[in-house]
Formats: C-alpha cells, sequence, structure tokens
C-alpha cells in the first residue's frame, strides 16, 4: 500500500492504490504521492521511516521520479520548492545522501527500520536501487543547468569576496610590499611612517595606489579560487564517496591547494602589475595597461612570469591550508554546536584563523616572489629562486629578511581572508536562497 504525505504538515497517511497521473493545472488538492515534500528532507525522513511504510515509499518515489506529472489523489499540484528541486537537478545528491545515511544508526528515540538489527542492508541495497534508477530519469540538461548555476553562484560570489577583502587591506598591502622590494628593516613604527609620509606626500588616495590593478587581479583569482575549490571539493568528494564538506582531511587540503594553483597559474600576470605600480612612482606608469606596455618592449613577455614558481610554491601551502583550516573548523563547529551554520562573526573568526596559519607557512616565498617580481624597477639582480633567497639571508638575514613584514601580514591577513570566506559563504546563501 503507497504512502501519502499530507502537504500542510507532511505526515505519513495511508492510502488507496495510486491512479494514473494527473496534470499540474487539474483541481488543487493537499494530499501528495511524494516520499518527501520538499525533496530536501529525504536524508532525515528515511531515518525515522516507520517498517511498514519503507517499501510502499520506495515504489512511489520511483514511479514519481519517472513521470513527467504529478501523482496525487486528489489532483493536487507538486509543491514549488519540491518542483524546482525536480527542475534543478537536485535528486542525485539527495538519494546518495539518504544511501549513505541508510547505512548509519538512527539517532531517533524510537526504533525504525534503520536501526533494528538485520534490515539496514536490505533498506540500503533498496536506496541504492531506487539511486541507480534515479539516474537515467534525470535529464542531462536539467544536470548541466544546475551545474552551471552553481558555477556561476561560486564565480560571483568570490569576485565579490575577494574585492572586498583586498579594498579593506589595500594600505596595508602597499606598506608590507614596499618592504619586502627593500632593504629597510621592518618594524611597526617604521610601516606607521611610510603610512603617514605616504599620506602627506601624495594625499590619502595614494594608499591604495595599485588597488585598481589588485582589482583587476584579484576579481578574476579570487572568483577561479572559490568556483575551482567547490569544483575539487566535488569531485574529489565523489571519488572518495563523501560530499564536499564531509571530506576528510586529506583530500579538503588537496582541494584547496588546487583551487589556488589553478587561480594563480590564471591570473600571475597581473599580480605583477600590480606589485610594480605598488613599488614605483606614478610617473613610471600611469596605468595598469602601461605596465603591460612597457614590460613587453623593454624586458620582454617573458618576465610577465617571472617568480612564477616561488608563487606557486606559495600557493599551495597557503591556500591548501586556508582552506583546509577553514572547513575544519566549520565542520568541528557543527559538530559540537548542533547548528547547521555558524554566524557571520564566527565564520571572520574561523577565516581569520585559516589567514594566519596559511599566510605564516607561505610567507618566505612570498617575499622571494616580490623580488623577483620588482627586481627590474629596485635595483636588485634578477635570478634564480634559490639565489634569490640565499641573497637575502646573506644580506638581511632569515628572520629579518625572509619574514620581514610578517607582523604585518599578521593583522593585514586574518582580517583578508576572514572577510573573504565570510562574504562568500554569506553570499552563497543569499544567492541559494534567491533561487528557490
Amino acid at each position: 500500500m503507497p504512502v501519502f504525505f499530507q502537504s500542510s504538515n507532511l505526515r505519513p497517511l495511508p492510502g488507496p492504490s495510486l491512479p494514473a497521473p494527473r496534470a499540474q493545472e487539474d483541481h488543487p488538492g493537499d494530499l501528495l504521492c511524494l516520499p518527501i515534500a520538499p525533496p530536501l528532507l529525504l536524508n532525515d525522513w528515511l531515518q525515522e521511516l516507520p517498517v511498514r511504510f519503507m517499501s510502499a515509499s520506495l515504489s512511489c518515489l520511483q514511479r514519481w521520479l519517472a513521470s513527467t506529472q504529478p501523482i496525487g489523489v486528489r489532483r493536487g499540484p507538486l509543491p514549488r520548492r519540491a518542483r524546482r528541486v525536480r527542475e534543478a537537478g537536485l535528486w542525485r545528491l539527495e538519494v546518495a545522501a539518504a544511501a549513505a545515511a541508510a547505512t548509519r544508526p538512527s539517532r531517533t528515540e524510537s526504533p525504525t527500520i534503520l536501526s533494528r538489527p538485520g534490515m539496514g542492508n536490505g533498506v540500503k541495497e533498496g536506496v541504492v536501487r531506487l539511486r541507480e534508477d534515479a539516474e537515467p530519469v534525470l535529464p542531462a540538461h536539467v544536470s548541466s543547468k544546475s551545474d552551471h548555476r552553481q558555477v556561476l553562484s561560486s564565480l560571483l560570489s568570490g569576485a565579490l569576496a575577494g574585492a572586498l577583502a583586498k579594498t579593506a587591506v589595500a594600505p596595508l598591502d602597499r606598506t608590507k610590499i614596499i618592504f619586502q622590494v627593500s632593504s629597510k628593516r621592518f618594524s611597526a613604527k617604521e610601516a606607521f611612517r611610510v603610512l603617514y609620509f605616504t599620506y602627506l606626500n601624495e594625499g590619502f588616495l595614494s594608499l591604495w595606489r595599485g588597488n585598481s590593478a589588485t582589482m583587476v587581479r584579484v576579481v578574476p583569482y579570487a572568483a577561479i579560487q572559490f568556483s575551482a575549490h567547490e569544483e575539487y571539493k566535488r569531485l574529489l568528494g565523489s571519488y572518495y564517496g563523501f560530499r564536499g564538506e564531509a571530506l576528510p582531511p586529506w583530500p579538503r587540503l588537496l582541494a584547496g591547494a588546487l583551487a589556488g594553483t589553478t587561480a594563480a597559474s590564471l591570473t600571475y600576470p597581473l599580480d605583477l602589475v600590480r606589485a610594480r605600480m605598488a613599488v614605483t612612482p606614478k610617473e613610471m606608469y600611469s596605468n595598469i595597461f602601461h605596465v603591460f606596455i612597457r614590460i613587453s618592449r623593454e624586458e620582454g613577455l617573458k618576465t610577465l612570469y617571472h617568480g612564477f614558481i616561488p608563487t606557486v610554491l606559495g600557493v599551495i601551502p597557503y591556500a591548501g591550508l586556508s582552506f583546509f583550516t577553514y572547513e575544519t573548523l566549520k565542520s568541528l563547529h557543527r559538530e559540537y554546536s548542533g547548528r547547521p551554520q555558524p554566524y557571520p562573526f564566527e565564520r571572520m573568526i574561523f577565516g581569520a584563523c585559516a589567514g594566519l596559519i596559511g599566510q605564516s607557512a607561505s610567507y618566505p616565498l612570498d617575499v622571494v616572489r616580490r623580488r623577483m617580481q620588482t627586481a627590474g624597477v629596485t635595483g636588485h639582480q634578477r635570478t634564480s629562486i634559490a639565489r634569490t633567497m640565499r641573497t637575502i639571508m646573506r644580506e638581511e638575514g632569515v628572520v629579518r629578511g625572509l619574514y620581514k613584514g610578517l607582523s604585518m601580514n599578521w593583522l593585514k591577513g586574518p582580517i583578508a581572508v576572514g572577510i573573504s570566506f565570510t562574504t562568500f559563504d554569506l553570499m552563497q546563501i543569499l544567492l541559494r536562497h534567491l533561487q528557490s
């Protein structure tokens, strides 16, 4: 006997045999033959499903998936949210989650089919078969449309996150670069003097000099990095049999490292241009295009990728540890707090911790990268990574050379990473809400 769900409170009710499918435009009703309503509750619903409804409900779900029209006793239309979920192609994820949930013990107080000895394997097999049956039912264009929306959402959220984060810390970032590419000894007092005299001599807006180049680089960089991270999480989750946020530590670290490498590879020339504009007077380079033209004419096109190798070597631990730390802290928060999502200020704290760890691990390579990028305009000889690092250590020491400006990065980095991660997550939540 199939199971029916009342659309007002979603409680299971016994009902007669199913009639033929009806059109959505028929008379509205309040009873629907749906295994879940809305479908996003499939995982929790299976955990609490009584024994007498299991087999009939699985059959009902299979019939509904195979039908282009909603099935109902009173010819009621499919609920709007359920219809949108079906059109968005989210059934694969939900049925896969249900199959995984079938192997876990139930958390409900009353015993259910999933928590009874000897019953779990049969339920699991039924849900797995259901998942296999559902795969060919979903049209390819539906899944493709959903994937495109997710990618566009990640690109937009990442672009906005990167722009806000870098603009907020642009004066500190410029000051840090000035110390990195010079032989000046860094201190908080000297950093403040640089900021103050820059303001006196060139004006307040000069503190954001080079930020236009930063935006040209950061917007595509952050968009690519965040969207690539979501895709790598999905691919690795599919490979290892996990969903994105439930990835084990090693794939979680790998997803962040691959995302950072992908973004850096595609946007590196813009990073070099931004560094050149930050350490040169305004008269030398008038705008971003002028930098590209002069470098191409005077130093050659390959100069645009000078310092690329230390950049990638630095991005791997930076992006890997940043994303790994942030995702791990969110996962621990869900486990210990019982809340599905952290508050915005908690996201800021998680992002700050992620930025602190990631930038501390990769900072020496960041100094080497800046020296190599600006060698043509600061008087330093253009050499390899190893020679540049040896020169810095010989002339300035390990701590004062390779870690010059790190204390400012401990102020700037956590703020920037906290803002970017928080903005990305909140934008994703907002866009999902608008789409639904």
